[in-house]
């Protein structure tokens, strides 16, 4: 996936700042009911971040740069 987004990046005309470096995809749904969504379905930025902090430092890791 990765991969095919940095190809349509590049054949759009992306820079390489512009371009996305890492993807991961998480099996668990953002909802209200597990904290991660508002009642108006909006990421709740903190609790996003808190409970998935491990794997955001592994993605700017291994990043490719």
């Amino acid at each position: 996936v990765l991969d095919d987004m940095i190809r349509e990046g590049k054949k759009r005309g992306l820079m390489s700042y512009e371009q996305v470096k890492a993807i991961e995809f998480i099996k668990e749904s953002f909802t209200i009911e597990n904290g991660l969504l508002t009642p108006t379905f909006k990421s709740r930025r903190y609790a996003v971040e808190k409970k998935y902090k491990e794997l955001f430092q592994t993605i700017y890791k291994n990043a490719k740069i």
